[in-house]
């Protein structure tokens, strides 16, 4: 299980910066190119939704790999092992 902050992660825009917050707590500040800091803030703040998802698939396809191409199932593994801290 990945040790993340729960709850539904937003973005805030401020007049210098763009955060990423889940209720009062602070996720992520970026500054920079306005274009590139929101973009990233945007995956930053979907980076929960996407992790669960991707866990339910993987999940759901149990390494069945008649459901899946195997280059995307590992893909798919490799994503999950770097959210869950687990490269070696």
């Amino acid at each position: 299980m990945v040790n993340y902050t729960k709850g539904e992660w937003k973005v805030v825009k401020t007049h210098d910066a763009v955060l990423v917050c889940s209720g009062q707590k602070q996720i992520a500040y970026m500054l920079g190119a306005k274009n590139k800091q929101e973009a990233n803030v945007q995956l930053i703040a979907s980076a929960p939704d996407l992790y669960e998802a991707l866990r339910a698939i993987y999940d759901d396809v149990g390494g069945n790999l008649t459901i899946m191409p195997s280059v995307r199932y590992k893909k798919m593994v490799k994503a999950l092992a770097k959210a869950e801290n687990k490269n070696d």
